[in-house]
């Protein structure tokens, strides 16, 4: 499945199955305030890539949070229904999918942050 990035989100996820170990992942990049925001409470990592953020701001960079989230069989699967129930929605489909989306992009695992130019954003 691929969750697309939307303004109010800021987020943007994919669920992905690994064909040899059959485990499910769902990994998410978007807004340190959307990734961060959705956290497991015990989150390693997160003082260093806060001050790793803050450094790429100071240098102008775009910055990016990446996190991921192990899903079971029986999880994906309900949330899958709903998901495909949302984005089949004809009368509010994009608030739906935002809706169902909430309910499968949480207890991210923090993975890291990423600084980059953005050329396009200076024409």
């Amino acid at each position: 499945n691929t969750i697309a990035f939307t303004s109010d989100r800021k987020l943007m996820s994919l669920i992905v199955k690994n064909k040899e170990t059959g485990k499910i992942i769902l990994y998410s990049k978007g807004a340190e305030t959307s990734v961060f925001s959705r956290l497991t409470s015990e989150a390693k990592f997160q003082q260093a890539t806060e001050s790793f953020l803050k450094q790429f701001a100071e240098e102008g960079l775009r910055t990016l949070c990446y996190a991921y989230r192990e899903l079971d069989e029986q999880t994906w699967s309900n949330w899958n229904e709903s998901f495909q129930r949302a984005a089949a929605d004809i009368n509010d489909r994009q608030q739906s999918v935002d809706r169902v989306s909430l309910e499968i992009e949480k207890e991210f695992v923090l993975l890291g942050s990423t600084g980059i130019e953005d050329n396009f954003s200076s024409f």
